[in-house]
């Protein structure tokens, strides 16, 4: 029996990417972390879906008879994802109080965007690079930024890569309007105005957020945004 494991990490569609496969395979929950078994167009398959936090640390199964399909996200635009969350819109943990939380919050807020990107760049350019160099036989990367700029070609390289082409009208009926554009919110919710959890469609805001002298020292530090750039032409 087939199996196949997605790794989304954190800021990469995880949230909008569990709830598709869940339509998908007509699942009544979806815990993730665990094998579960469902019917694709060839028969029986095990599934597994999991948003650790480095895939190359949380990484199971067989390399070399599973099938492995790692969601990939810029590095650069998913720490300034992360600043607009953890600093504005994302409600706070379990394993801390809101105070503690908000404490962590204005922190982040007075930090400022430039800081909080140069802190957090090498943690997340190494993790997807990571998805790009680990030695697996049977691997697929597919790229946030084609779900988000053209859903209709990702869903179709998703149920392919599944074997599950029969659900690809149902599924793109289903969940197409949920990627439709979206004017740029973060002055909103810098303002306190609005908490939503979908900021922007733009897959390179990372490219106009930041001062130009400021993202042309990261680029020159880290050479994989300029890598998987180009990577991503492949696709859009």
């Amino acid at each position: 029996m087939k199996k196949y494991i997605i790794y989304a990490p954190h800021k990469c569609g995880s949230t909008i990417l569990a709830k598709i496969l869940k339509s998908i395979f007509d699942l009544p929950r979806f815990n993730m972390t665990e094998d579960i078994v469902v019917n694709n167009d060839s028969g029986l398959m095990k599934l597994r879906f999991d948003r650790p936090t480095d895939p190359i640390k949380h990484i199971m199964g067989d390399f070399a008879n599973d099938n492995y399909i790692f969601m990939s996200r810029n590095p650069v635009a998913i720490t300034i994802s992360m600043f607009y969350s953890y600093g504005y819109t994302h409600g706070y943990p379990s394993h801390i109080t809101k105070e503690q939380y908000d404490q962590r919050r204005r922190l982040i807020q007075n930090q400022g965007l430039h800081e909080f990107v140069k802190n957090r760049l090498n943690m997340m350019a190494n993790r997807i690079e990571h998805c790009f160099t680990i030695p697996i036989t049977n691997k697929m990367i597919l790229p946030y930024e084609l779900m988000v700029s053209n859903f209709k070609s990702f869903l179709m390289e998703l149920l392919q890569a599944l074997d599950m082409m029969s659900a690809y009208n149902t599924t793109l009926t289903r969940w197409e309007k949920e990627f439709s554009p979206i004017e740029d919110k973060s002055d909103l919710i810098v303002a306190g105005k609005i908490k939503p959890h979908k900021r922007t469609t733009d897959i390179y805001e990372w490219k106009k957020k930041l001062d130009e002298d400021f993202l042309v020292s990261l680029l020159k530090e880290y050479p994989f945004v300029s890598e998987y750039d180009n990577y991503l032409k492949e696709w859009l």
